[in-house]
């Protein structure tokens, strides 16, 4: 199994949020880090890591798939459009030149 890049950053509490850069996160032990850090991991661990889609076994299978989606969409989130860009056609252009008194077309 491989497991999706994690930061991690130790709370009051004691113990150790971690967080992708997908937007998933999870509050573990330092136990937990030290496991993640040596990569020795347990099987709760991976089981931990398939339930909640912060790791995939090949590339393009679903829990890739899904990772690489809500990653895609933190990436570019869509904004509000503030202006419009005109374009006139040629038709347009050449009935603005008549009106102004130019004949060349």
């Amino acid at each position: 199994m491989n497991v999706w890049p994690l930061k991690f950053r130790e709370i009051p509490d004691g113990s150790v949020l971690f967080s992708d850069d997908a937007g998933g996160f999870f509050k573990s032990s330092q136990s937990f880090l030290d496991r993640y850090a040596t990569d020795s991991l347990s099987t709760v661990d991976t089981a931990f890591f398939r339930e909640g889609n912060h790791g995939f076994d090949q590339e393009f299978d679903l829990p890739w798939t899904s990772f690489a989606y809500r990653w895609a969409r933190r990436q570019s989130k869509p904004r509000r459009m503030n202006y419009v860009i005109l374009v006139p056609d040629a038709q347009v252009q050449s009935r603005l030149w008549v009106l102004r008194g130019f004949s060349g077309f």
